[in-house]
């Protein structure tokens, strides 16, 4: 994904990419340091360890990234800074 290139209105999907053993009982999703709930009413969808953000808006400008824990503790991704570009 070109992050510095998605305009409002578009849609945008994450991936977590995890690699545990034993595999993960909990992933979490954030934004700017708040976990995020899934919300398909506005538009945030959290399946397994996939978020997918529909007609993102400005506001959805920021700081992305996922965490993953089993029972051995967790981990954490880089943050992922998504730039949402006005419509035009």
């Amino acid at each position: 994904m070109d992050g510095d290139n998605i305009r409002e209105g578009t849609d945008v999907y994450f991936e977590c990419v995890i690699n545990a053993i034993p595999w993960v009982s909990e992933v979490t999703w954030f934004f700017e340091g708040r976990a995020l709930v899934s919300d398909p009413s506005s538009g945030i969808i959290i399946s397994n360890q996939a978020l997918a953000l529909q007609r993102v808006k400005r506001s959805s400008r920021g700081r992305y990234w996922c965490t993953a824990r089993n029972d051995q503790g967790s981990g954490s991704s880089d943050d992922f800074f998504l730039k949402v570009l006005c419509k035009s």
